[in-house]
């Protein structure tokens, strides 16, 4: 009776992306981008440029507390900060010619988020920002259309 259902999970955790071995822990600049993901107001997501971290923000009225925020957990060496649009432009269909992103290690999710039209792309670790900007980019996905974002890993039951 429950052969089925184990069988679908068992397909599952196949396909899932890679994740941290049992017990490892993720290292200091994840956690601040973490923090930085879940405590920014108006979060739009890290893009490296020229090899700096950029963040991004929805909504220009929450510059000041964006920018506050990022210096609480920064201090003086907060990354800049950026305004994007609050509407994207991708579509299921980009996603759909995407979804190899999932193949570079560190990526924890993938999604078209059809509330706000930006493709959504999750690591579990900092040093996985880049490789995904670049296999978006071979996969000619404009990175305008892209939220990057680190995210805590998940764990099978």
């Amino acid at each position: 009776m429950h052969r089925p259902i184990l069988a679908l999970v068992f397909a599952l955790q196949a396909c899932a992306p890679a994740q941290p071995a049992e017990g490892e822990s993720l290292d200091p600049f994840t956690l601040q981008l973490l923090r930085v993901t879940k405590e920014t107001p108006s979060f739009g997501g890290f893009h490296s440029e020229a090899g700096a971290l950029v963040v991004f923000i929805f909504d220009e009225a929450q510059r000041g507390p964006a920018a506050a925020s990022l210096t609480a957990i920064f201090g003086d060496t907060a990354p800049a900060l950026n305004t994007r649009p609050a509407r994207g432009q991708s579509s299921e269909s980009v996603k759909n010619g995407a979804a190899d992103v999932l193949s570079v290690p560190g990526t924890s999710s993938f999604d078209f988020d059809e509330t706000t039209g930006f493709l959504r792309v999750g690591v579990w670790k900092a040093s996985a920002l880049e490789p995904v900007q670049t296999k978006l980019l071979e996969l000619s996905v404009p990175l305008e259309s892209v939220v990057l974002e680190i995210q805590r890993p998940w764990r099978a039951l």
